[in-house]
């Protein structure tokens, strides 16, 4: 914006808003914006700083070593796109190129332990924590039983998610698994 290096976050649902350093959002203050590395530095109430990388057309977040719980954050961009970036968007027509697992399927739910999944002690009670920068750019490489192990991950932690695969990228969505009567 100007000479002035802003990122756009939107934290713990809090609406999105333009941020400088020094900044605080959602009980975190944002330390410092590296534009030409294409990164961000935050620290929350607690003092622990999460890195956040910043790509082309990718969103991720990271917590620094030694942290105990996933971060809070949950989108966040370097740049608002231009309009000639938006109107290309908006032609491209979005081709689904793979749903996995197959929508169809039936959830398990026999073997969770619900009484974990709605603890505290869950690091995803209240919402998935999303893999890592690029982390989803490796899914079409990966193996059978890499994939039912990384979505297995979700399950115990009571989130049923699906990763689909467009001509645009690779995204994560998922709902919460409920408890059976």
């Amino acid at each position: 914006m100007g000479a002035r290096v802003c990122v756009s976050l939107r934290v713990d649902g809090v609406p999105s808003r333009w941020l400088q350093v020094g900044d605080r959002v959602g009980g975190n203050v944002v330390l410092e914006i590296e534009a030409a590395g294409g990164r961000a530095t935050l620290a929350d109430s607690d003092g622990a700083t999460y890195s956040i990388i910043l790509g082309q057309g990718s969103i991720g977040f990271g917590r620094s070593a030694g942290a105990a719980t996933a971060p809070k954050l949950h989108r966040l961009s370097s740049l608002p796109p231009s309009e000639a970036e938006m109107a290309r968007a908006r032609a491209t027509p979005t081709i689904v190129l793979d749903t996995y697992p197959e929508p169809a399927r039936t959830i398990r739910t026999d073997d969770l332990d619900f009484a974990w999944i709605e603890s505290d002690a869950n690091p995803m009670k209240q919402q998935p924590v999303y893999p890592v920068g690029g982390e989803m750019l490796k899914w079409p490489s990966r193996t059978p039983e890499q994939k039912a192990e990384f979505l297995d991950l979700y399950r115990n932690c009571g989130w049923d998610m699906t990763v689909v695969t467009t001509n645009k990228g690779v995204s994560l969505r998922g709902k919460r698994i409920q408890r059976k009567p």
